[in-house]
Protein backbone atom coordinates (compact mmCIF):
# COMPACT_ATOMS: atom_id res chain seq x y z
CA UNK A 1 0.00 0.00 0.00
CA UNK A 2 1.40 3.47 -1.10
CA UNK A 3 0.46 5.32 2.18
CA UNK A 4 3.52 6.88 3.01
CA UNK A 5 6.48 9.19 1.04
CA UNK A 6 8.98 6.39 1.82
CA UNK A 7 6.69 3.70 -0.05
CA UNK A 8 5.91 5.87 -3.40
CA UNK A 9 9.38 6.69 -3.41
CA UNK A 10 10.58 2.65 -3.49
CA UNK A 11 8.07 2.11 -6.10
CA UNK A 12 8.68 5.41 -8.47
CA UNK A 13 12.32 4.50 -8.40
CA UNK A 14 11.79 0.94 -9.89
CA UNK A 15 9.16 2.54 -12.60
CA UNK A 16 10.54 2.50 -16.23
CA UNK A 17 9.35 6.33 -16.56
CA UNK A 18 11.46 7.47 -13.45
CA UNK A 19 14.16 5.71 -15.20
CA UNK A 20 14.14 7.56 -18.43
CA UNK A 21 13.64 10.73 -16.66
CA UNK A 22 17.11 10.69 -14.56
CA UNK A 23 18.90 9.24 -17.19
CA UNK A 24 17.62 12.50 -19.74
CA UNK A 25 18.70 14.44 -16.26
CA UNK A 26 21.74 13.28 -16.03
CA UNK A 27 22.76 13.20 -19.48
CA UNK A 28 21.40 17.15 -19.35
CA UNK A 29 18.87 16.43 -22.78
CA UNK A 30 15.99 17.78 -20.25
CA UNK A 31 16.45 21.67 -19.41
CA UNK A 32 15.04 23.47 -16.00
CA UNK A 33 12.16 24.97 -18.74
CA UNK A 34 11.82 21.70 -20.36
CA UNK A 35 10.38 21.15 -16.58
CA UNK A 36 8.44 24.18 -16.00
CA UNK A 37 6.44 23.74 -19.45
CA UNK A 38 5.46 20.10 -18.06
CA UNK A 39 4.44 20.87 -14.96
CA UNK A 40 2.78 24.17 -16.08
CA UNK A 41 0.89 22.25 -18.71
CA UNK A 42 0.30 19.68 -16.25
CA UNK A 43 -1.01 22.12 -13.59
CA UNK A 44 -3.53 23.62 -16.10
CA UNK A 45 -5.69 20.48 -15.22
CA UNK A 46 -6.33 21.37 -11.68
CA UNK A 47 -9.00 22.38 -10.15
CA UNK A 48 -9.90 22.54 -6.64
CA UNK A 49 -12.43 20.06 -5.14
CA UNK A 50 -11.27 17.35 -7.53
CA UNK A 51 -8.95 14.83 -7.39
CA UNK A 52 -5.81 15.94 -9.38
CA UNK A 53 -4.16 13.02 -11.64
CA UNK A 54 -1.08 14.95 -11.62
CA UNK A 55 -0.54 14.30 -8.06
CA UNK A 56 1.59 10.94 -8.81
CA UNK A 57 3.37 12.29 -11.69
CA UNK A 58 4.73 15.67 -9.11
CA UNK A 59 5.92 13.13 -6.99
CA UNK A 60 7.75 11.23 -9.94
CA UNK A 61 8.85 14.23 -10.82
CA UNK A 62 10.61 15.52 -7.33
CA UNK A 63 11.93 11.71 -7.11
CA UNK A 64 13.27 12.59 -10.25
CA UNK A 65 15.10 15.76 -9.96
CA UNK A 66 15.65 15.66 -6.13
CA UNK A 67 19.52 14.69 -6.93
CA UNK A 68 19.53 17.87 -9.41
CA UNK A 69 20.06 19.88 -11.43
CA UNK A 70 20.44 22.60 -8.61
CA UNK A 71 18.96 25.40 -8.21
CA UNK A 72 15.96 23.69 -9.95
CA UNK A 73 15.71 21.30 -7.79
CA UNK A 74 15.58 22.53 -4.49
CA UNK A 75 13.29 25.48 -6.24
CA UNK A 76 10.96 22.63 -7.13
CA UNK A 77 11.04 20.59 -3.85
CA UNK A 78 10.80 23.60 -1.64
CA UNK A 79 7.83 24.88 -3.66
CA UNK A 80 6.19 21.53 -3.78
CA UNK A 81 6.66 20.56 -0.24
CA UNK A 82 4.92 23.91 1.13
CA UNK A 83 1.43 23.37 -0.35
CA UNK A 84 -1.18 21.95 1.82
CA UNK A 85 -4.26 20.83 -0.11
CA UNK A 86 -6.63 17.57 -0.16
CA UNK A 87 -6.53 17.33 -3.99
CA UNK A 88 -2.34 16.66 -3.32
CA UNK A 89 -2.19 14.23 -1.13
CA UNK A 90 1.32 13.02 -2.05
CA UNK A 91 3.87 15.17 -4.21
CA UNK A 92 4.27 17.80 -1.21
CA UNK A 93 5.18 14.77 1.33
CA UNK A 94 7.23 13.02 -1.34
CA UNK A 95 8.75 16.63 -1.98
CA UNK A 96 9.31 16.95 1.63
CA UNK A 97 10.68 13.42 1.88
CA UNK A 98 13.36 14.18 -0.53
CA UNK A 99 14.38 17.37 0.91
CA UNK A 100 14.94 15.74 4.75
CA UNK A 101 17.00 12.95 2.73
CA UNK A 102 19.30 16.05 0.62
CA UNK A 103 18.45 14.21 -2.33
CA UNK A 104 19.44 10.97 -1.91
CA UNK A 105 17.65 8.08 -4.09
CA UNK A 106 16.85 5.09 -2.04
CA UNK A 107 18.93 1.70 -2.45
CA UNK A 108 16.81 -0.83 -4.06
Amino acid sequence: MLTTAESLERLIVSDSAFCELRRRIESATLSTADFEAFVERLLRDFHPGRTFYGDKLLALIAVAVAAGPEPFSSCFLRELAELQCAELPLAPRVARHMLQQGGRLPLL
